[in-house]
């Protein structure tokens, strides 16, 4: 086998993982095995070269765990094992601290080879202190990882920001090892139709992700385009939606606010295609949050669609386009009186300029870097 990769929490709810196991697989030869996990939202995907073992089923919804259910994550720990005691891997790749116990475990018991390459990743960014907050698994991952970070060839988040913060938490690390990989969506979301279409009223909106009144402007949002009287749409499309929001949602009982469910990632393309504006609503709660340049950021645009972020997320400024279209724009969701949001989709004057943002040259330099091609 070529490639081992871990990822603890279920690949269905991370696009930035699907698009490089579909660049593999297109671009490759490589046989690659994944570990990961199972969900009530997953939609199993296949590729071709790749086996993807779901080791068990994460159940994000259950409150009331006990040990013996959070028992069958420790399962994900010893496949791990296992795999690396059957089969002679050439390239480790993992995802998160909460993925590396298992490779730790292994490092203690000699199972790793002086020559095989190991790569790691992280979706998030949490602080020295953020990450006291976090599960026991993903403390304990934190804990151990440093031993085989020193291992890495290449370690990697999603922007300069993050990997900087990162390098300052752990100083013992060669900057040389440190990468930004950025979450891009792939050449094939790129939506010529939206080329020379005007904005129409109603004004269509749209949010994909994860959704929680915890960490997200959604009342501010709901209460703004309840009372624009009909000018303004929003439908949320989720794979991932907290009960509160719902009842938000149910509480407000407009039209102009619906859950319509979720899709196939690959789908939504197609999907978004039919949308003005697409939303990014996290709030300045963490430096996760703050340092961030979400993968809906260019999913958004390579669909053609205008953006509307936070300004909270400082990252996401790096990437403000207002003198062409699809725009990039901050708002102050704690100020929508005060948007002008007509302002904010014309397109008088402005050119049309396309995305550059794809995943297929992020994933090249990538996979060369640790020679894998």
């Amino acid at each position: 086998m070529d490639i081992l990769i871990l990822h603890f929490r279920p690949i269905s709810l991370y696009p930035p993982i699907l698009n490089l196991l579909k660049y593999i697989s297109e671009h490759t030869d490589l046989k690659v095995t994944v570990l990961t996990s199972s969900t009530t939202h997953s939609k199993f995907v296949k590729y071709d070269n790749i086996k993807i073992v779901e080791v068990f089923a994460h159940d994000f919804e259950d409150s009331k765990k006990t040990f013996f259910t959070k028992f069958r994550y420790l399962r994900f720990y010893f496949m791990t094992l296992w795999y690396l005691m059957i089969n002679r891997f050439r390239f480790i790749i993992y995802y998160e601290s909460i993925s590396v116990i298992g490779l730790w475990l292994s490092k203690q018991m000699k199972l790793l080879s002086s020559d095989i390459v190991i790569a790691a990743h992280y979706h998030e960014y949490f602080s020295i202190k953020e990450m006291k907050n976090q599960m026991l698994l993903e403390r304990l991952g934190y804990r151990l990882e440093n031993s085989i970070l020193k291992l890495c060839d290449w370690i990697s988040h999603t922007n300069a920001h993050r990997k900087n913060l990162f390098l300052m938490d752990k100083k013992f690390l060669s900057p040389e090892k440190l990468n930004a990989m950025p979450n891009y969506p792939s050449i094939n979301w790129f939506n010529l139709n939206k080329k020379n279409s005007e904005i129409n009223h109603p004004i269509k909106l749209v949010f994909v992700g994860a959704l929680s009144l915890e960490d997200m402007y959604i009342r501010e949002v709901f209460d703004w385009v309840y009372k624009q009287e009909g000018q303004l749409t929003l439908d949320i499309i989720s794979l991932n939606i907290k009960d509160e929001v719902l009842d938000l949602i149910q509480e407000k009982n407009s039209k102009r606010i619906k859950y319509i469910g979720s899709y196939n990632y690959m789908d939504l393309p197609q999907v978004l295609s039919n949308y003005d504006v697409g939303l990014i609503l996290y709030n300045g709660n963490s430096n996760n949050f703050i340092y961030n340049a979400p993968n809906k950021l260019f999913e958004y645009l390579a669909c053609g669609l205008d953006v509307w972020f936070s300004n909270d997320l400082i990252t996401s400024r790096e990437y403000i386009i207002e003198n062409s279209y699809p725009k990039v724009l901050e708002v102050n969701f704690n100020r929508l009186d005060e948007f002008d949001f007509q302002s904010a989709i014309s397109r008088k004057g402005l050119y049309y300029q396309p995305t550059n943002h794809y995943c297929e040259l992020v994933y090249q330099n990538f996979l060369e870097s640790l020679r894998i091609t």
